[in-house]
């Protein structure tokens, strides 16, 4: 989950409820030549960072008899996206100016197609946030371990307030994760916890994502991430 947290993507009224016409209604547009920005703000046991997180949408591509959505994040990575009969999957990822490669072995699943409460997935992610200064030298050490998350679509009508303004019938999606930590020279082993939420808006995406890491170790018992959305512009 560059580790993706979450899923991406987003129309800045004021504090008005938000609204489309026309263009892409789902819950994961793809519309190119939009711009999205979103303030990011990450905890762990030590200190509180906060940071810009874009993304651009591109023109789309064909890649291998596919045409392939494109969005370019923090002007570092293009990503590539496939929507099919079953869902909107995330199929590639390259460093912006590089050459188009191949596509993903395994794609991942941003949304099913349809969206539906009780629509139910399961995704691989990598923890973010567990970060801590340890052993009498003072390294920086960062928890980095594989964890199987499953989502689930809990709504299709949550209003969310953000920044870039007000929006109703928010898709909610809630994910839950669990792993283990076998430990090493500076870390005994733990039980990891991941929970996640994130709302999508109808022809806009991502508004906010929450996720809080957490584990039995006294030494890196927390970290969270949160990703707001700022400014839209179609």
């Amino acid at each position: 989950m560059m580790v993706t947290i979450g899923r991406v993507l987003v129309v800045a009224l004021g504090m008005g409820v938000a609204a489309c016409s026309g263009g892409d209604r789902s819950y994961y547009p793809q519309l190119p030549g939009a711009f999205w920005r979103y303030g990011v703000t990450v905890k762990t046991t030590e200190l509180t960072r906060h940071s810009k997180y874009t993304v651009l949408g591109l023109a789309p591509v064909r890649v291998d008899g596919r045409v392939l959505a494109r969005t370019r994040v923090n002007d570092a990575l293009v990503y590539l996206f496939d929507t099919t009969d079953t869902g909107i999957y995330r199929v590639g990822a390259r460093n912006a100016g590089a050459a188009e490669t191949g596509l993903a072995a395994v794609p991942a699943l941003e949304l099913p197609v349809p969206a539906a409460p009780g629509a139910r997935w399961t995704q691989g992610t990598v923890t973010a946030v567990l970060e801590a200064t340890v052993d009498p030298f003072r390294r920086k050490y960062r928890l980095q371990e594989p964890v199987e998350m499953q989502y689930v679509i809990s709504s299709t009508s949550d209003e969310v307030v953000v920044p870039a303004g007000r929006f109703r019938d928010c898709l909610r999606v809630t994910g839950t994760g669990r792993g283990y930590f076998k430990g090493d020279k500076t870390i005994f082993p733990s039980a990891i916890a991941i929970e996640q939420t994130d709302w999508y808006a109808p022809g806009v995406g991502l508004v906010r994502s929450q996720r809080v890491e957490t584990t039995t170790s006294k030494v890196l018992p927390r970290g969270e991430y949160e990703r707001v959305l700022e400014v839209f512009e179609p």
